[in-house]
C-alpha cells in the first residue's frame, strides 16, 4: 500500500481519536454523569451490544440493497472514501470505532443530553452532509439527508433507552460494514 494512504488513515484516526477526547471531556465537564448513567442506562451489557447490532443491521440494509439496485450511483457518492477502503479491515475497524465512540459521545451524551433527541438528530444530520455535496445530481442526492436524519433518529432512539453503548456498537458496526461493502465492491 503507498505510504501516503497509510498515513491518511493515520491521520483521520488520530482526528476521530481527538474528537472523543474533547467529546468525553464536554460530557465530564458539562454532563457530569455517573458511570451507569452514561453508558447503560437502564440495560445491561449484554442487551446494549445486541440492541447495537440490530442497530446497525437497520442502519446498513438500505445502504446495501441501494448499493445492489443503483451500484454506479453509490459508487459517485462514496468514491472520496475508496482510499481509505484499500487498508486492512483492522485500520478500518479502529477508524470506525474511534468514529462512532466519538460521535456518539457528542450527538448522544452531550447534544442530546442537553437539547433533546430532535435537536442531536438534526445536527447529526447536517453533520454528514457533506456527502450531499459530493454526490451525483439524481436520487442519491435525495436519499442522503432523509437516511442520515432516520440514522440519527435511531442512534438517539437507542441511546435514550438502551443505552450509550448500543448506539456505539450501531454506529461502529455500520461504519465497518460499510467500509467491508465499499471495499469487496470496488478495491
Amino acid at each position: 500500500m503507498p505510504e501516503s494512504k497509510d498515513i491518511s488513515i493515520k491521520m483521520m484516526i488520530i482526528v476521530q481519536t481527538g474528537f472523543t477526547v474533547t467529546a468525553y471531556a464536554l460530557v465530564f465537564f458539562f454532563i457530569s454523569p455517573s458511570f451507569n448513567q452514561l453508558w447503560l442506562h437502564p440495560g445491561s451489557y449484554a442487551e446494549n451490544f445486541l440492541w447495537g447490532v440490530l442497530g446497525a443491521l437497520t442502519l446498513f440494509l438500505p445502504v446495501y440493497l441501494y448499493g445492489i439496485i443503483k451500484e454506479e450511483e453509490l459508487f459517485q457518492t462514496v468514491k472520496a472514501l475508496l482510499p481509505f477502503c484499500q487498508n486492512s479491515l483492522v485500520l478500518l475497524g479502529i477508524l470506525s470505532l474511534a468514529a462512532g465512540l466519538g460521535e456518539e459521545l457528542f450527538f448522544r451524551a452531550f447534544l442530546q443530553e442537553l437539547y433533546g433527541i430532535k435537536f442531536s438528530t438534526l445536527t447529526f444530520m447536517l453533520a454528514h452532509s457533506g456527502f450531499w455535496f459530493i454526490a451525483p445530481p439524481g436520487q442519491t442526492r435525495l436519499l442522503l439527508l432523509p437516511f442520515y436524519l432516520g440514522a440519527g433518529a435511531v442512534l438517539g432512539l437507542l441511546a435514550a433507552h438502551i443505552g450509550l453503548i448500543s448506539a456505539i456498537t450501531a454506529h461502529f458496526l455500520y461504519n465497518l460494514l460499510v467500509f467491508s461493502m465499499l471495499q469487496k465492491k470496488y478495491t
